[in-house]
């Protein structure tokens, strides 16, 4: 019975890390206006390409005046000519983030995150055949054959 339990353990920490499991997502460009989307929807997140084809992922974005303004990670606010940002030589944490605002005449198109059932099928569908390889492989490695070993 001991050993059974262990087994169950294993069976529920796996059941419930696919769960978990975050679903795949994939960027949409949506067919309205920055501000109509920011005004209506209230996304958490975009993507803005702008006119010279450079991408920003806006955290909170809200519409002030003309420009588009949000948290961006500090290292993609940072270019190569410009070392300090808000007073600070270098981001002292990969998640660091600074206000960014972006004119709304230079964005060509805006995008919002979605989650991507087939993405995730497919992963979920990856992981289960993989979890099932390993447990064949642990299954042979003890496996003493057809006859349980007799003869031997």
């Amino acid at each position: 019975m001991s050993h059974r339990r262990p087994q169950r353990t294993r069976f529920r920490a796996t059941f419930f890390l696919l769960l978990y499991l975050p679903a795949c997502t994939s960027w949409q460009v949506v067919s309205v206006t920055p501000e109509q989307l920011i005004g209506d929807q209230h996304p958490w997140t975009i993507r803005i390409q702008q006119n010279d084809g450079k991408k920003l992922v806006f955290d909170h974005p809200e519409i002030a005046g003309d420009s588009i303004v949000g948290l961006v990670p500090m290292q993609r606010a940072l270019s190569s000519t410009d070392t300090r940002v808000l007073g600070r030589a270098e981001p002292t944490r990969s998640t660091d983030q600074v206000p960014q605002a972006v004119a709304l005449s230079d964005v060509h198109q805006v995008a919002t995150q979605h989650a991507d059932a087939g993405k995730s099928v497919l992963a979920g569908l990856g992981f289960a055949t993989a979890l099932l390889a390993i447990v064949a492989i642990a299954a042979l490695d003890t496996w003493d054959g057809p006859l349980g070993g007799f003869g031997q």
